[in-house]
């Protein structure tokens, strides 16, 4: 073998070796943090669809045969090496989608989707059926995020005409179906701190909001990150909202009419209507 082919050996040899480096280790000299390695995991499930009305992620956590969007999201968290308590707030695993965003919500980790806070990869994406943030119907990951729109990875999703992971930009401030985005929930990540926000206290991007509002609707159920602020300190208990249960696409919380109640034309959904006149 004559030197320019050990030569041309060694250069091909060489560009192989980078290459399985940089496939191998794709973060060598960055670190690479549980928020990378929670999302890869979810990433890598993206595709995945239920069978016969049965789930993987449930199923290792009792049940298969039940809405999964809260356990796909503690499923990763498991394979991560995250804990409970750092991604849903709470001390197990087993849970549902509001007693998440209540527990991370008294620890100053949740954020009302009013254009405070911008939620970055690896935050959890909270939804509900209506801008209450009384209840909350559906989660997952934030992928990546813009002003206008949220880049997800969601379980028990509309996936190939069955239920399944998806990755979906969303919009940030309006509906999707019968869901919409009403704020986002920060995990303990080793390392990490609770972000500072500038909050900003009288925004109002929503008209559903302003209208609701002005309605005389529960002010509490339209949370702003303002008073988030305020539950924290209060220190609000665990035990209503354990025993509530996971219902998803639906609404937690069901109107309730009234013999005086006057229904405007321009509500379009139950809380609109939510003790108006009361």
């Amino acid at each position: 073998m004559n030197k320019l082919k050990k030569a041309k050996i060694a250069v091909v040899s060489f560009v192989l070796a980078l290459v399985m480096c940089v496939v191998i280790f794709p973060f060598a000299g960055a670190t690479y943090t549980e928020r990378d390695k929670i999302i890869d995991i979810a990433l890598s499930e993206v595709g995945y669809t239920q069978k016969n009305g049965y789930n993987k992620f449930s199923a290792e956590f009792g049940n298969g045969y039940t809405a999964w969007c809260n356990y796909f999201v503690v499923w990763c968290a498991k394979r991560a090496g995250v804990s409970a308590e750092a991604i849903t707030g709470t001390p197990g695993y087993d849970g549902n989608c509001y007693l998440y965003m209540s527990a991370l919500r008294n620890q100053g980790r949740f954020f009302v989707n009013d254009g405070s806070y911008t939620p970055k990869k690896g935050d959890l994406v909270f939804y509900n059926s209506s801008r209450s943030t009384s209840g909350s119907t559906h989660i997952g990951f934030v992928l990546s995020a813009d002003e206008n729109t949220v880049t997800t990875i969601e379980g028990n999703v509309t996936v190939n005409g069955t239920r399944g992971v998806g990755k979906n930009v969303r919009p940030r401030y309006s509906y999707v179906g019968d869901m919409i985005i009403i704020g986002f929930g920060v995990p303990a990540y080793s390392g990490e701190e609770i972000p500072k926000v500038e909050i900003k206290k009288a925004v109002n991007k929503y008209p559903e909001i302003r209208t609701e509002k002005e309605f005389s609707i529960d002010a509490d159920k339209f949370e702003t990150n303002v008073t988030a602020e305020e539950r924290v300190k209060l220190g609000e208990s665990f035990k209503a909202v354990s025993a509530m249960p996971h219902s998803e696409f639906t609404s937690i919380i069901a109107p309730t009419p009234s013999k005086k109640m006057i229904i405007p034309a321009e509500c379009d959904n139950a809380f609109c209507i939510y003790n108006i006149n009361k």
